[in-house]
């Protein structure tokens, strides 16, 4: 049996996610879609986003991993262990700033 690295602390028991870290990769179970399965090694870029509700003071970051075919995004709002996730998933993976700026241009 493979031992897990990190499995994701939810904010919520409402939260209807799983997240679990391998070694070698990422499983992500969003009820009521189907399991997503993304190899560490193809992660090729990571963005990291700060959102807010507008007219409040709610903030969160929202982590995206890319790789050629896919992307999945993790958000600090549903996630105690977020930065613990964004450490293991990211190292030695490029940040994507154009990308970012490209995101944060669409919104504003």
């Amino acid at each position: 049996m493979e031992t897990l690295e990190i499995t994701g602390s939810k904010r919520s028991s409402l939260l209807f996610k799983k997240i679990e870290v391998y070694k070698n990769r990422l499983e992500a179970k969003d009820w009521p879609l189907p399991k997503k399965t993304i190899l560490l090694k193809d992660i090729i870029c990571w963005t990291e986003i700060n959102r807010k509700i507008r007219n409040t003071n709610i903030l969160w970051q929202e982590l995206t991993v890319y790789t050629s075919t896919t992307k999945y995004a993790i958000e600090s709002r549903c996630w105690n262990n977020y930065n613990e996730m964004k450490d293991f998933l990211v190292k030695g993976k490029v940040r994507n700033s154009e990308k970012e700026k490209k995101i944060y241009d669409s919104f504003w």
